[in-house]
């Protein structure tokens, strides 16, 4: 067979050459050269220029001889074998995801075919990491199973393979993008919930963001996904939600004036929220000078400062102390004098003072 094979492909005759090799896994399909003979039906096929075939007999390489297939009842893989696979592993891998990387640049082409061969390459690179746990480029190899994953629209999958990445593995090159990485995906799967499951999701982005702080504290995106934390504590209602936020602004390097005008809106809406006006009034405060006049969200800090103050002076009369009201009434046109509750300020500071005479 091996005489008949390689004088077969010396005349360019590929396929009756791979017809040969084949024929002896066909007729002797345990036979202890039938891997070696697989590799030469492969390494026939490439030289011809038939890649579909190649990848068809890589599979067919991977599918029969890797460990815990009945080919290997009784006994264990040789190294030769291991080698070969863990070569064909790869190769399948980059191949599928190339062909939905292609596929998903083309307007013409179906995107659900390009989401299917992203995660027929996951699959491969996934076997990988099973076969070969302790292999030295299990890193990159978890990477790309995470990056295959989110591409196939996976993003929750994606999400626990890149923390994987970031945190399974001693320190490498990639630990810091995957971390961040796994923010991200946790994210796009929490955006895409509907309102009844998206606080499950939201937490699990929040975990995220708080884990790539804790283990990366120099990391360059480590004041943006606190920042985001903050901002989807607040949503969960949360009141951890004040402690990120005041994390962010004493970080260092600090926060960006954006980062800083989200931080301080968390804590301002916060400690409204909990009845805490004075400090609702300083954060107020904050990020009104940090809003430029032209935003559009300009008179809406200026409402919620007002508001806090309003509050302060409400409070105050409420405990019989009509001077402290009075004086905090006034506050609200001293201090946002375009208020539109500024009216209502100043009527009430009136009847304060014309109750103390």
């Amino acid at each position: 067979y091996t005489a008949l094979g390689e004088t077969l492909r010396e005349n360019l005759r590929f396929t009756d050459s791979a017809g040969t090799f084949a024929a002896v896994i066909e007729r002797h399909p345990l036979h202890p050269a039938a891997p070696q003979f697989q590799t030469r039906v492969i390494d026939v096929y490439r030289d011809g220029g038939f890649n579909d075939l190649v990848v068809r007999e890589k599979e067919r390489y991977v599918n029969t001889y890797a460990p815990g297939t009945s080919y290997w009842v009784g006994s264990a893989p040789s190294g030769i074998v291991m080698t070969a696979l863990r070569g064909h592993l790869e190769d399948l891998a980059k191949h599928y995801q190339a062909l939905a990387q292609q596929g998903a640049k083309v307007p013409q082409v179906d995107q659900s075919t390009a989401r299917i061969a992203f995660l027929t390459s996951a699959g491969w690179y996934r076997r990988i990491l099973e076969i070969f746990p302790q292999d030295s480029k299990a890193p990159e190899i978890n990477y790309l199973l995470a990056e295959t994953l989110e591409d196939g629209g996976k993003p929750l999958e994606a999400a626990a393979e890149f923390d994987k990445t970031a945190y399974g593995y001693f320190m490498h090159p990639l630990s810091l993008d995957a971390g961040n990485s796994s923010v991200l995906a946790y994210h796009k799967h929490a955006d895409a919930q509907p309102a009844e499951t998206r606080p499950a999701a939201l937490k699990q982005a929040v975990q995220a963001s708080l884990k790539l702080a804790e283990n990366f504290p120099t990391h360059p995106q480590a004041v943006t996904v606190l920042t985001r934390a903050a901002q989807d504590l607040y949503e969960l209602k949360d009141t951890q939600a004040i402690t990120v936020a005041q994390r962010v602004l004493t970080y260092t390097p600090g926060p960006t004036p954006e980062q800083r005008r989200i931080v301080q809106g968390v804590l301002g809406d916060s400690y409204f929220a909990q009845g805490d006006f004075p400090r609702a009034e300083l954060a107020y405060a904050d990020l009104l000078k940090l809003t430029p006049r032209t935003d559009t969200q300009y008179p809406q800090v200026v409402e919620q400062l007002a508001s806090s103050i309003y509050k302060q002076a409400e409070a105050a009369r409420a405990a019989g102390n009509l001077r402290a009201a009075a004086d905090g009434f006034l506050r609200v046109g001293k201090i946002t004098p375009e208020a539109t509750i500024r009216e209502t300020a100043d009527y009430d500071a009136s009847a304060a003072l014309i109750a103390l005479s």
